[in-house]
């Protein structure tokens, strides 16, 4: 935490800090170290008071669709804290709790300094740091960002970064040849009417293959690409680059 010219940060709680005076820092730290009586003796009694908590940094992500990923992450990250003076702590939940889990610790003020998500958080840019050093320390070193990246992480309006994009990655549909080609589709789905055919004749014949087939119509990320895949595909699209609505159009 850096000093202010009005007051000291001090920490009030877990992963909490507050920024109080100097009559009040003198209140609250004066019953323990019984020596805070004049201002030239703050700093260096903040400095102590900081460095008696260890560091933390608590990290809350979704239980990886690989499980190998979190096996290799998690010791990682506590070993790179080992090197920071640093104790890092990695919490998983299912992807589809992110969100809500996020609003939760928004409303109570409390919980982890860094979320991952799956998709722009942007609306938690009120309840989260600028995180443009970061972003432009990652364009000095590997080029500038592509498009897509930015507009996730970026509010042109406000000019402030809610967020930095660790990778993103195309989520094409696939199908597997093998088993379209069995049931007659050796080209794959081209239309809805194909998928609910050959959809059947596969869930009928391949009966080890435990994954549904169909489009998925939940709240979760999954569900939502398909669904903008599905719009974008017929060339509609929830907003142009006006920022006008257009969802109820023909092509919708």
């Amino acid at each position: 935490m850096e000093e202010q010219s009005d007051g000291k940060w001090v920490r009030v709680s877990e992963n909490r800090w507050r920024r109080v005076s100097r009559r009040d820092f003198l209140k609250l730290t004066a019953g323990a170290a019984g020596v805070a009586a004049a201002a030239g003796n703050l700093g260096s009694l903040l400095t102590t008071i900081v460095r008696a908590q260890q560091r933390e940094l608590r990290i809350m992500t979704w239980s990886h669709f690989v499980p190998a990923f979190d096996a290799w992450f998690d010791p990682w990250a506590e070993r790179w804290g080992q090197g920071k003076g640093v104790r890092v702590t990695v919490d998983h939940i299912s992807f589809a709790d992110i969100v809500p889990r996020a609003n939760a610790e928004v409303a109570a003020q409390s919980g982890h300094d860094l979320f991952f998500f799956l998709s722009p958080p942007s609306a938690f840019e009120q309840q989260v740091l600028d995180l443009g050093d970061i972003n432009r320390e990652a364009e000095r070193r590997y080029g500038p960002m592509v498009p897509l990246v930015r507009k996730s992480t970026y509010n042109a309006n406000t000019r402030k970064f809610f967020g930095f994009s660790d990778n993103w990655v195309p989520d094409p549909g696939d199908y597997l040849k093998s088993v379209w080609t069995a049931v007659g589709f050796p080209n794959g789905p081209a239309s809805w009417d194909d998928l609910l055919t050959g959809g059947r004749r596969i869930k009928e014949r391949f009966r080890d293959i435990q994954i549904p087939i169909g489009i998925g119509l939940s709240q979760d990320i999954d569900s939502n690409m398909a669904t903008h895949a599905i719009l974008w595909a017929f060339g509609a699209s929830e907003q142009d680059a006006s920022e006008n609505i257009t969802l109820n159009a023909e092509e919708t």
